[in-house]
């Protein structure tokens, strides 16, 4: 095998995002990989079936990309490729089994693996006997990034803070079609309170438009300072969370990092998927979870 088709979220400006992709790199580092996007831009080339299909491995993952009514993308599509499908590092958007379409169990038929990234996804998609023996647990594909070696340069006293921003309606989180950046207000002012500065880091461009969040929430800290976005590399946020004091992530991937780098955190729920994510990695070590990932993918790239 020496060619892989790739299709996420890449190409919509989310440096979480992005975090997939360098993931796979690391994952596939002695394959060809080619990333597809659903995105009108430039970055990656649009989803073309004909093209997927002259791969010999097609891979969806990232992401919390299986929701009750579609598998990503609308409408049908996974049965336009014709070579071996896994799912790797995906998350299932949606409470029970029984949120999920016929349509969405049928899409998720044709795939030989699918790869969960919390265990809440795994009991969920479990619980559909058609699927179950594919079922699995695979880690976010950020934790298969190789960590650049971060120098000790301490943040006195400085918290990081991820945010984004939506609308919600979550009731077992007591959070009923609101914004999320106003709601959350009060509970970052006061996890900020016993911290001297805190850095805003903008992940997402697309999504949500992060920087403007940041500018919203600025005022629950004593200082604050706004990074850009064009500023966010793999290196520069690695080095901030490393040296700060805490983080507060809305994004997951702010809580990942944070899980990599061994910085303590505090999220808020937004979304299930953090809670998810939280409680699948907490008793476990990033060399752990990263040893496992390319042991399981070492495995499948042999049967598939």
């Amino acid at each position: 095998m020496k060619r892989v088709a790739i299709l996420n979220w890449a190409g919509h400006l989310n440096f979480g995002d992005q975090l997939f992709i360098d993931g796979l790199q690391s994952l596939f580092k002695k394959l060809e990989i080619t990333v597809f996007t659903d995105a009108p831009n430039k970055l990656y080339p649009q989803v073309d079936f004909k093209q997927i299909n002259k791969h010999e491995l097609f891979v969806l993952g990232g992401g919390e990309l299986i929701n009750e009514d579609r598998l990503f993308i609308p409408p049908t599509w996974s049965n336009k490729i014709k070579i071996p499908k896994i799912i790797l590092g995906c998350g299932v958007n949606a409470k029970s089994s029984a949120q999920l379409s016929s349509n969405v169990i049928k899409e998720l038929r044709n795939f030989s693996y699918i790869g969960l990234r919390d265990q809440s996804a795994v009991d969920i998609l479990s619980n559909i006997p058609e699927i179950s023996s594919k079922v699995d647990l695979f880690y976010d594909l950020a934790y298969s990034i190789n960590i650049p070696r971060i120098p000790s340069e301490p943040l006195p006293n400085t918290a990081i803070v991820i945010p984004t921003d939506r609308f919600s309606n979550q009731a077992d989180l007591g959070i009923l079609e609101h914004n999320i950046a106003e709601t959350s207000k009060s509970w970052l002012k006061n996890n900020l309170s016993p911290f001297d500065n805190a850095m805003f880091l903008p992940f997402g461009v697309e999504d949500n438009n992060d920087w403007e969040t940041c500018n919203a929430l600025s005022s629950c800290a004593a200082n604050s300072t706004i990074i850009p976005h064009n500023m966010l590399n793999t290196y520069y946020v690695c080095s901030l969370i490393t040296n700060a004091s805490h983080v507060f992530p809305y994004r997951l991937h702010g809580l990942i990092l944070s899980h990599i780098l061994g910085t303590p955190y505090t999220f808020y729920p937004y979304h299930q998927k953090l809670a998810r994510v939280h409680a699948t990695i907490t008793t476990k070590s990033p060399a752990m979870i990263k040893q496992t990932q390319k042991d399981k993918l070492e495995v499948l790239l042999k049967i598939v």
